[in-house]
């Protein structure tokens, strides 16, 4: 079992500067959102995050191009950390960085297998349907 320890979103959707959020060692992380325009939760970005997880894992429903900060012409960065060191960083560039420190080589439909490996041979729908449920 794979465990995320953090998250970090440059220029993703309503998140355009650097934004790291760590996640526990156990239990559940409760996302609150506060829109600054309306004073409500409602669209404030809480479903981002379950978006850059998806987006870091190669799993998105959305096309890159939808995941640009709406503020920014660079693209999306999702840096994804995971308990044992790994890093999964997917934006511009799609990097691995294994718990040992060496990166993931070969062509990124080589780097796309090895995550496959690494989370115990989930598919691509296992992995997102763990990842992001639509809401409604």
């Amino acid at each position: 079992m794979q465990n995320l320890s953090y998250i970090e979103l440059l220029n993703f959707r309503s998140f355009r500067k650097k934004c790291r959020i760590e996640f526990p060692e156990r239990g559940l992380l409760r996302l609150k959102g506060n829109n600054h325009d309306t004073g409500g939760e409602s669209a404030a970005g809480k479903s981002t995050i379950g978006h850059a997880i998806s987006f870091a894992l190669g799993r998105c429903i959305f096309p890159a191009t939808e995941l640009q900060s709406w503020d920014s012409e660079k693209p999306p960065q999702v840096t994804l950390g995971l308990r044992d060191n790994t890093v999964i960083d997917r934006g511009k560039k799609f990097a691995i960085t294994k718990d040992d420190g060496t990166l993931v080589d070969g062509s990124s439909a080589q780097r796309e297998e090895w995550l496959t490996t690494y989370f115990g041979g989930l598919d691509s729908e296992q992995i997102q349907a763990l990842t992001y449920r639509g809401q409604r």
